[in-house]
C-alpha cells in the first residue's frame, strides 16, 4: 500500500498509488482541477481574435483533470469569436517547459492549405492533438496564440 510521509507523520494512506501522488504533488484542494481558461468577458478583445474557452481533453472533447497522465493523447481545444476576416489570422498555441523553455509551436496554418480548418465569422472552434507520450512527465505552460502575420 502507497503511502506519504511528512516529518514522521502519516499524510496519506491509500491504496490507489495515482491518488497519492496527487495530493502529493498538487494538494488535496488541486487534485481534480480541470484544465481551462475561460475569458471572464472583454478581455483580449478585438474584432479579429476574441479567445472564449481553452482547455485540454480527451479525443471525445471531455475536459482533463490535472495531473494529466501522458499515456494518452490529449486535445488542445480553443474557442474564439471573429467578427472581421482576415486571411492573416493564425491561432494556436506554445509549449514551454518548466523551466520556460519553448518545446514546440502549432497554428492552424501548420499543414497544407487545403487541410486547414475553416475560419469564419462567429463563434470558431479548433483543436490540436497532443499525441501520448510526446511530454515526460513534469509541469509545462501552454500559451494560446492568436494574431495577424505580418
Amino acid at each position: 500500500m502507497p503511502f506519504w510521509l511528512h516529518e514522521g507523520t502519516l499524510k496519506r494512506f491509500d491504496a490507489e498509488v495515482h491518488s497519492v501522488i496527487n495530493e502529493y504533488l498538487f494538494g488535496l484542494e488541486n487534485a481534480a482541477r480541470t484544465c481551462e481558461w475561460t475569458n471572464s468577458g472583454r478581455e483580449f478583445h478585438n474584432p479579429w481574435f476574441k479567445p472564449i474557452r481553452f482547455f485540454i481533453a480527451d479525443q471525445e472533447g471531455n475536459k482533463k483533470t490535472i495531473p494529466i497522465k501522458n499515456d494518452s493523447d490529449s486535445w488542445l481545444h480553443i474557442e474564439a469569436e471573429i467578427q472581421e476576416m482576415d486571411r492573416a489570422l493564425t491561432i494556436g498555441y506554445a509549449i514551454y517547459s518548466e523551466n520556460g523553455n519553448l518545446l514546440y509551436w502549432s497554428y492552424q496554418t501548420d499543414g497544407s492549405e487545403r487541410n486547414w480548418p475553416e475560419l469564419h465569422k462567429g463563434l470558431c472552434a479548433l483543436r490540436g492533438r497532443i499525441p501520448g507520450r510526446l511530454l515526460n512527465e513534469g509541469v509545462y505552460t501552454i500559451e494560446l496564440i492568436g494574431g495577424l502575420t505580418f
